[in-house]
């Protein structure tokens, strides 16, 4: 993540409580930035979309595959150093 300086900027701490991810997958979206998934949506619980990241896409916006977290991983547990 770049670095932000600003002669305005103030001391301090920022603390994130907690992430939410309101992220809504959908089969086949019309639109390509909707988040999608490859093979059946309704067999996904919240757990495995949960490690989902979202899908290659090409040139012309046809899927390409999936990107996912490593074992473990969630969306929820990401976080920035």
């Amino acid at each position: 993540m770049p670095e932000f300086e600003s002669s305005d900027s103030g001391s301090g701490v920022v603390y994130i409580n907690s992430i939410i991810d309101p992220r809504q997958f959908e089969q086949k979206p019309k639109d390509p930035s909707t988040p999608s998934v490859d093979g059946d949506l309704a067999s996904m619980g919240k757990e495995k979309l949960s490690t989902l990241i979202g899908r290659q896409r090409g040139g012309y916006g046809a899927a390409l595959g999936q990107v996912a977290l490593p074992v473990g991983g969630t969306v929820q547990g990401l976080t920035c150093v």
